[in-house]
């Protein structure tokens, strides 16, 4: 007769569970080091999770009446190893959360479980110790046949093995792929993503007056597309279930529009980035039904930067991530969230984690991450990581690692069979579409598709895979005469590509500009008329040039391990120079060629700074913000930009004043010797100039084409070179049949 079960009180939260009667304390498995006194406490804790935990009760816990010991610096101690065991801090906490003069709350989400543990013949309730297997005993050999058979059968698996990968290879060649038009409406069609049986896409659309994204869906090799919401708010991210029946997405907007915000799970932290004088925005994660239908709520985060990754294999949860939070799941049923991967710990400290995806086994987690640079600056590179999961879709291993070129990544899918990752990187110089294998080199391969690739999604079943492609805008650099007031400006320097940020020589013969014609940013020159193009820098991606008083230099900005750098170049060419080693872009020169002004974020926000154009010390000159610093004509104070406004500080720091009231917002300027010049994006966008002896300021050009970039005036006065955006940017779908 068997002897009844005993039950045992198992708390999980995040990736930790902790047995209750034996202290035992574990993290996707493996048992952590935790001394008694932290143990009791967070045992405490967790079953009073959300609640105030005082001091009091912990030290009532710890130690029986008639114990007298420096309680207040005890329990110190023992939340601070606590912490430390559940990798926790006090200023940004996951788990234990400090109430000042109150006590301790843990403000994750737990679970309890009551295992059952059968009791053993003698009725102490422990589990019987498997026993090892016993293996039969091989047969007596002499010893160099083992060597012999060994060898022999490497050298099959390695031959098979290397016959596999040529023939695997010679079976699917690449260069048969073709990719055509899904989709070329006007705007923006992006995070495509196939219905289960790849007849159907679902994506996010602006519209054809490119005011608002919503959510439709597109028969293959049929007309109009099928539009599902009809929102004020952008609706993004659509993914359609496994079994086809309804689409789930993701919809921004600002609190007040409808009911208020609900109380949220403390995993994706309600204040992060929160101020209080201006409403943080919310993303609710809804359903629709595919065909059309009542829209159906299944959570709500006071928060933006929350994109839905898709669904998990069994239909149960949705995959979420959160910017530099991690990656989270969502119960479809009821809204409950579960944290599978935190970024608290991306790359050794704070980072980001974005563009997760489940294999179709269900087996293991893709994402991508990122770092970040500090001041909410993150980087625009990263690497590939796969992640073990366990049935439910949770962390159970450590995460590995695939790529270590750290370079810019796009979406990411799985192959059917759950063995290959395609994305889009720009890890080429350009964009373009990439497959890994998960267990191979790290080495990934170029595909013969997916040029100008953004987000891709794969259809396991009908052998088909979509991407997302960027059609580039199409900036020129123009010319006005200022000597004729009422010319009109004419093209200069043109290409199919963008070109922008033009920059006359000191001697006005030439031009220096920024253009991606090579396939990637770089600095060029040209002739003043627009004449002898030629790329001067080959770095990958680099900006904002500016000459040195001589002509001889060029300063300019390029990327450099996800950080902006200032480098050094001769004007016709030759090796760059690097000068700062921290961070540093938007250069320019001072009058006398020793210092190099830029903008630098090591203070924990962007400010001017300073450097000797030799390179050396670093010194700050703004104390609340700066941009695009250009020193005035007689080299005796610097003006900047400080969100719309110009700003002026002497060229060694000091008071900062504001050089004119305005409603205009200014994005980019030039300093002139009788005023200043400068760019206005707003209701009315064009060029305007402010007179440093009337205190006024004046239209030069008034025109909705006006782009962002830097202008630039001809050392005579007469001419002004901008940018100007001849054709609008947007994205396209395109389908590849036969993918596999």
């Amino acid at each position: 007769m068997s002897l009844p079960g005993t039950g045992r009180k198992i708390f999980r939260f995040g990736a930790f569970e902790l047995a209750a009667a034996t202290g035992e304390l574990r993290k996707n498995g493996l048992r952590l080091k935790l001394q008694d006194q932290p143990v009791k406490i967070l045992i405490l804790l967790l079953e009073n999770a959300g609640e105030v935990v005082t001091r009091e009760q912990i030290q009532k816990q710890l130690w029986p009446e008639g114990v007298y010991v420096d309680y207040e610096n005890a329990i110190n101690s023992a939340v601070r190893k606590l912490r430390e065991a559940l990798i926790d801090t006090s200023d940004n906490p996951r788990f234990v959360e400090t109430l000042p003069r109150r006590g301790y709350r843990f403000a994750a989400p737990v679970t309890e479980v009551l295992m059952e543990v059968s009791a053993d013949a003698n009725g102490t309730g422990a589990a019987p110790c498997p026993q090892p297997e016993v293996l039969p005993q091989p047969l007596a050999r002499k010893p160099w046949r083992p060597v012999l058979l060994l060898a022999g059968t490497l050298a099959a698996v390695l031959a098979l093995g290397w016959w596999g990968l040529w023939f695997r290879g010679m079976a699917r060649p690449e260069t048969n792929l073709t990719a055509v038009p899904l989709t070329t409406y006007p705007g923006y069609e992006s995070n495509p993503g196939f219905s289960p049986d790849g007849s159907r896409i679902a994506f996010s659309w602006n519209g054809e007056e490119g005011n608002n994204y919503d959510i439709y869906v597109q028969l293959i090799g049929a007309g109009k597309p099928l539009r599902l919401t009809n929102d004020p708010a952008p609706d993004r991210f659509p993914a359609a279930s496994p079994d086809g029946r309804v689409i789930a997405f993701a919809r921004e907007e600002a609190p007040g529009e409808k009911a208020p915000i609900p109380t949220v799970s403390a995993l994706v932290n309600p204040f992060i980035g929160r101020n209080p004088d201006k409403p943080t925005e919310r993303t609710t994660i809804l359903t629709v039904p595919a065909l059309g239908g009542p829209e159906r709520e299944v959570t709500r985060l006071n928060m933006a930067g929350v994109s839905l990754q898709g669904w998990s294999p069994d239909g149960k949860w949705l995959l979420i991530s959160v910017k530099k939070e991690g990656l989270f799941l969502v119960s479809a049923e009821n809204g409950e969230q579960r944290v599978i991967k935190h970024c608290r710990h991306c790359f050794g400290g704070p980072g980001d984690i974005y563009g997760g995806s489940i294999s179709p086994d269900g087996q293991t987690l893709a994402f991508f991450e990122r770092e970040d640079l500090g001041a909410g600056n993150l980087a625009e590179v990263g690497d590939i990581y796969v992640l073990p999961l366990t049935l439910d879709f949770m962390a159970s291993g450590e995460s590995k690692r695939l790529t270590s070129d750290r370079s810019p990544v796009g979406g990411l899918a799985w192959t059917a069979d759950s063995r290959e990752i395609v994305f889009s990187s720009a890890r080429s110089g350009s964009a373009a579409l990439w497959s890994l294998a998960v267990s191979g080199s790290g080495v990934p391969r170029r595909m013969a598709v997916g040029d100008s690739a953004r987000s891709v999604a794969i259809s396991a079943r009908a052998n088909r895979l979509v991407y997302e492609q960027q059609v580039p805008p199409d900036s020129n650099i123009w010319r006005l005469d200022l000597s004729r007031p009422t010319s009109q400006p004419t093209s200069l320097v043109a290409s199919t590509k963008l070109d922008s940020s033009p920059r006359y020589s000191p001697d006005g013969r030439r031009i220096v500009f920024l253009s991606n014609r090579s396939g990637r940013s770089e600095i060029w020159t040209c002739a003043a008329d627009g004449s002898n193009p030629s790329q001067l820098t080959n770095l990958r991606n680099s900006g904002s040039p500016s000459w040195s008083p001589d002509g001889r230099q060029v300063v300019f900005d390029s990327l450099v391990d996800g950080r902006w750098q200032i480098f050094v170049v001769g004007s016709h060419g030759g090796q760059p120079r690097q000068l700062t080693h921290l961070s540093g872009f938007r250069a320019a020169w001072s009058h006398d060629g020793k210092w190099i002004y830029f903008v630098s974020d090591s203070s924990g926000r962007t400010e001017v700074s300073k450097l000797p154009a030799d390179g050396g010390t670093v010194m700050q000159l703004s104390k609340n913000g700066g941009m695009d610093p250009m020193e005035s004509a007689d080299g005796a104070a610097l003006y900047y930009r400080s969100g719309s406004w110009i700003m002026k500080v002497g060229v060694d720091g000091g008071v900062e004043t504001r050089l004119f009231d305005t409603e205009d917002s200014v994005v980019t300027f030039f300093v002139a010797q009788d005023g200043i010049y400068y760019a206005r994006v707003s209701q009315e966008s064009g060029l305007r100039f402010y007179s440093f002896r009337s205190a006024t300021s004046t239209w030069l050009l008034k025109s909705p084409k006006l782009w962002w970039s830097w202008i630039g005036l001809a050392p005579d006065g007469h001419s002004l070179l901008f940018t100007q955006l001849d054709g609008q940017p947007g994205t396209d779908l395109m389908l590849v049949d036969n993918f596999r």
